[in-house]
């Protein structure tokens, strides 16, 4: 199943003024993942999205684009 996570969390991480290598800090991720996850290149494993969904304060619902 393909999540459509790189749309939403893109456009999340602009909205909150972080870039990916800001955004990898907050999760323990490296820049290079965020990127790889932003151009449909892989998808995030359910624990990394969890801890993506704390850091942007969005549902996982909404990152998944399951909800507006």
């Amino acid at each position: 199943m393909y999540m459509k996570v790189d749309f939403r969390l893109k456009e999340v991480r602009i909205a909150k003024g972080l870039s990916q290598k800001e955004l990898g800090g907050l999760i323990n991720a490296s820049q290079a993942s965020i990127s790889r996850w932003e151009n449909k290149q892989v998808d995030p494993d359910l624990r990394v999205l969890f801890k993506l969904c704390v850091a942007l304060h969005v549902s996982s619902d909404y990152l998944l684009s399951m909800k507006d």
